[in-house]
Order: C-alpha cells, then structure tokens, then sequence
C-alpha cells in the first residue's frame, strides 16, 4: 500500500483537522522501530497519539515510558492490575460493576507485543497495523460509509466510554480485525485533549484501500464532506432515495440522477458470468448468446469478459430480445 497517497487522499476527501496515526505493534523478537523513541517523560497512551497526531512526534511506546496500567494491560505489554477498587465509588457504584467494564473490554494477548511504534502516517517507514483517526461525527459518518461501501457489514460498537483510545479503539482493532469507533474516556479527553466533540476511529490496515476506494466512490456519488444540508425536505428529486413508493415518474428521475452521479452495481466475476448463464437459460439462448461486454482503454473499446477479466473495470451485460444493458463494475470478491 502507498501510504503517502492513501493519506493524501484521505486528507483531502475528509479535510482532517489532525493528521491520522500509523501504529505498528512490536513482537518480542521484532527490531526497535526506526527513528522512533521516548517522549520526554512517561505519559499516557492517548498523550502518544495526541503528540503524534498533533505535533508530528515519532515514538516507541513501551511499559518503561506508557504510564497508564491499563493501556499497558489492554494491548498485552504488561499484566493487567486490579485497578477496580481505585474507580469504584467513582467512576462506577460498586467495585463489580467496574470489573464487569473491565472483563469485557477487547484484550490483546500477553506476551504478544513488547510495544508500539507510533507516527503521522504521512511519515511512516513501516507497515502499520492500524490506522487512528480523531475527529468528529461527521467525518466518522463519512469513514463508516466507505468501510461499509463493498460488505455493507455493519461497524460494531460496544462501548462504555473507558480506555476509549488503548482499549475500545486500538485493542478493539487489533483484536477484530475490523473497524472500531472507540468513545474518548475521561483520561482520553483529560489527558490526551481530545476535543469534545472527537471521537476514535481505528482501521486495519489491510482494509484500507478498499476503505479508500469506498471513500472516493461516495464521496463522488453521494455526498462529499463538507455533507451537504438542506434547512427544508429533501429536494426533487433526491427526496426519491427515501419515499415509501416511488410514481413512474419518480423512478424515471432517480435512475436519472444516480446516472448523472455515476453510479454502478459492483458485481464480482464469477457472479456476473453465472448471471449471464441464468439469463440464458431461462431466455432458452446458449450462453454464447448472452455476451457480456468489457470497456477497455480510454477508447472503451469492447470486448467480452471472460474468468480472466481485469477487475475493477467497466463491464455492461446485453439483454438480446431487448437491447437493453446493464452496467456493473468488476471486482474480486
């Protein structure tokens, strides 16, 4: 992956107000990370990223210079210590309400990792693991759309707003292996000054180009960031996306509109052969007589798609009786 690229794309579609974290987690026997050290004095894992994010910091966290036991017991750097009874009263009621927050907040292994470098993403040397980005709703709105855009999988979270940035966010990642949104706790806003109005949301890295490609497709078809409002209902005809029954009328001008904004069923290759093959059959043609058609170049010259077509490519299947055709876009999956 072209990090420099993917965070300038992701820098300019969602117009960030901080820059996004690289974080790669160390083994026991992997090198210490290049160009990254200790911050000037132990702090809080939220106070790594904020110094990162913010201040361009390039460090290595580890549990000599990560004050926060918790942090350390979330990402499997160090034992987890009974800090129940020091919230309880407080932060909860009783010290098995706080234990109950604690037992299910995502872990990491112990022993898996020895620490965590930690960098800009514009400046990363490595590979991350994870992605953070820390700013506010809208722009997760526009992060849960293209990390949703290909699966339509839907972003779990589970929250109690405690260890909002090591544990629900970083942990819940690395765990996962999926997108996280982690709610900022009290240290995460106290200590590592995220804003009100912040929250954390955590991607893996090797879910990032489809997120980009996500990012770029509804940024250009649906709605850019800054979103778009409107102070009165949806104007005709957009408010066709959410009417219970559409007129003729009404459907003649949506399938206009998503037209005019370009927009393509995705549909993997194996699918759309097989579709090809089911029209065939109940239209009582061979399958060579259903062709499905490939653009190619910047002449969109034409061929038909085979298992060998190139994917994420224009492809358009005829209907013969009809003439009519359909237009998807080629993927993998």
């Amino acid at each position: 992956m072209d990090w420099k690229r993917f965070n300038e794309r992701v820098e300019a579609l969602l117009r960030l107000n901080s820059s996004a974290v690289a974080v790669k987690m160390i083994k026991l026997d992997d090198p210490d990370p290049k160009g990254c050290g200790d911050p000037p004095q132990p702090m809080t894992l939220c106070q790594f990223i904020t110094l990162a994010r913010v201040h361009g910091a390039k460090l290595f966290a580890t549990p000599d210079n990560v004050l926060c036991s918790i942090a350390q017991g979330v990402l499997g750097l160090d034992q987890l210590p009974d800090v129940a009874p020091r919230f309880a009263g407080g932060r909860t009621a009783t010290i098995k309400a706080y234990n109950n927050i604690m037992e299910d907040i995502p872990k990491v292994a112990l022993g898996t990792y020895r620490g965590a470098a930690i960098v800009q993403l514009s400046e990363a040397e490595f590979e991350p693991d994870v992605i953070l980005f820390v700013s506010d709703p809208a722009r997760m709105t526009r992060l849960l759309h293209a990390t949703t855009f290909h699966t339509g999988e839907r972003i779990q979270i589970r929250t109690a707003a405690e260890a909002g940035t090591c544990g629900e966010a970083l942990a819940g990642c690395l765990v996962s292996r999926k997108p996280t949104i982690g709610f900022p706790c009290y240290g995460s806003r106290s200590y590592g000054l995220i804003a009100d109005d912040e929250l954390i949301f955590a991607l893996p890295a090797h879910l990032a180009e489809p997120c980009l490609d996500g990012l770029e497709k509804t940024h250009a078809r649906l709605n850019p960031y800054p979103i778009r409002k409107f102070l009165s209902p949806p104007p005709w005809p957009r408010v066709n996306f959410l009417l219970k029954k559409l007129t003729p009328e009404g459907e003649a001008e949506l399938k206009k509109m998503k037209e005019a904004a370009g927009h393509i069923i995705e549909v993997a290759i194996p699918k759309l052969l097989g579709l090809k093959d089911e029209y065939a059959k109940k239209s009582g043609r061979t399958p060579d007589k259903v062709p499905v058609i490939l653009k190619e170049g910047e002449e969109n010259k034409e061929r038909e798609v085979g298992a060998d077509a190139p994917t994420r490519s224009d492809a358009i299947l005829t209907f013969p009786r009809s003439g009519r055709r359909k237009s998807w876009t080629l993927t993998t999956a």
